[in-house]
């Protein structure tokens, strides 16, 4: 699923639909107040990250956000002696 509001659909189509500059920015902008209120969030790309560790690295984690945070509070990673 995607983002749906019908009254946003309705606004975006009489915008492309009409010759007028003018009357064609209100509903565009009408358009984007709604979106707004609305709250969407979209994202415009994912990002890959790839993670090395040693083996001997213990309690490392990465945040949700792939950051990597070593002296957050609750951290514990230690390296393992051979």
């Amino acid at each position: 699923g995607g983002y749906s509001n019908p009254r946003v659909d309705e606004l975006i189509a009489k915008g492309e639909s009409t010759a007028d500059r003018q009357e064609r920015i209100k509903y565009y902008q009408e358009a984007e107040k709604l979106i707004m209120q609305d709250r969407v969030y979209m994202p415009l790309y994912h990002k890959m990250v790839v993670m090395g560790v040693n083996k001997r690295v213990k309690g490392f984690t990465v945040s949700p956000d792939m950051m990597i945070r070593l002296y957050a509070p609750g951290t514990n990673v230690w390296v393992e002696e051979k």
